[in-house]
């Protein structure tokens, strides 16, 4: 091909032009999977904020929500939220939280990308029982979640239900409680009736110590303040059917939740530990594609 004096044939030309775009593509690859990292990363670091928040909702007494103009009442022996009048006084409590994660595995009820959401609800317990007595666990409180009135047999009143939507397309791929593999999770946050371990059967009403349970059960099921959501809402009911006949639901030593990017390959752990149940602390890790808590 005949060159032309001072300038570039044109085969010359296609070749300087290709290079160019193959640079240029990996140059935006390399742009996009960053910035796909740095936003992973973020909504990772949220998460993690986000779940020691409402841990420390329960012991700060923050029920969450919007209680506003509402108190607590006892109606047909189940604690209520219900507007409050003036000179009305609440004659139950808020004993603590549950979050209900639900994994990327079949739910027939759930709501679209319920994966990428958590669902936090305010739970509510009796302050005595009928004969004036103290209450010391979650099975005489008649514990109740504040979710509004949403099917047969489940509380009325309130809903103080929060949706946590986690973000930039992350989704939770896997979730181990207490070192076994489970289907969605329901974890309880409580403020402890007696002041020590759930174990220890000593009696002190009124501490603020922190107690940390799961609800046992495959719970990757619509969130308790729909229609769909009886078989949540019983639960946190301590209904027998869901919990077992103990006082409390079993003890939680740790909770590790898997977390996957929906844009590339990036995987995060976020770990709630406690100790048998006393106290509780959050921690993230970044994990690569080999890890156990991910397969």
């Amino acid at each position: 091909m005949r060159k032309v004096s001072g300038g570039y044939t044109i085969l010359e030309v296609l070749i300087v032009l290709g290079v160019s775009t193959i640079i240029l593509g990996a140059a935006i690859l390399t742009i996009q999977g960053t910035s796909a990292r740095t936003e992973f990363a973020q909504s990772m670091r949220d998460v993690n904020s986000s779940a020691q928040d409402w841990i420390n909702d329960v012991t700060d007494g923050f029920t969450g929500g919007s209680p506003a103009s509402s108190t607590c009442k006892i109606i047909s022996g189940r604690p209520q939220i219900v507007p409050s009048y003036p000179g009305s006084t609440p004659d139950c409590v808020f004993v603590g939280k549950a979050i209900q994660i639900t994994d990327d595995s079949s739910c027939a009820n759930c709501v679209q990308n319920q994966s990428s959401k958590i669902y936090i609800y305010s739970i509510f317990g009796q302050r005595v029982d009928s004969q004036g007595t103290l209450i010391d666990n979650l099975s005489e409180a008649a514990s109740t979640p504040a979710v509004g009135n949403v099917a047969a047999g489940v509380q009325t009143g309130k809903d103080l239900t929060e949706t946590y939507d986690v973000l930039n397309g992350a989704s939770v791929k896997k979730v181990t409680i207490n070192s076994t593999a489970s289907t969605g999770a329901l974890i309880g946050f409580f403020n402890n009736f007696n002041g020590l371990a759930a174990t220890s059967g000593n009696s002190a009403n009124g501490s603020q110590t922190l107690n940390a349970y799961y609800y046992p059960g495959a719970l990757n099921n619509a969130a308790a303040n729909t229609t769909a959501g009886d078989v949540i809402a019983q639960c946190l009911e301590m209904n027998p059917v869901c919990v077992g006949n103990g006082l409390n639901p079993p003890a939680l030593t740790t909770a590790q939740i898997c977390f996957a990017s929906n844009l590339d390959n990036e995987l995060a752990v976020l770990t709630i530990t406690s100790n048998n149940g006393l106290g509780a602390q959050t921690k993230l890790d970044f994990v690569d594609q080999s890890s156990s808590l991910c397969q």
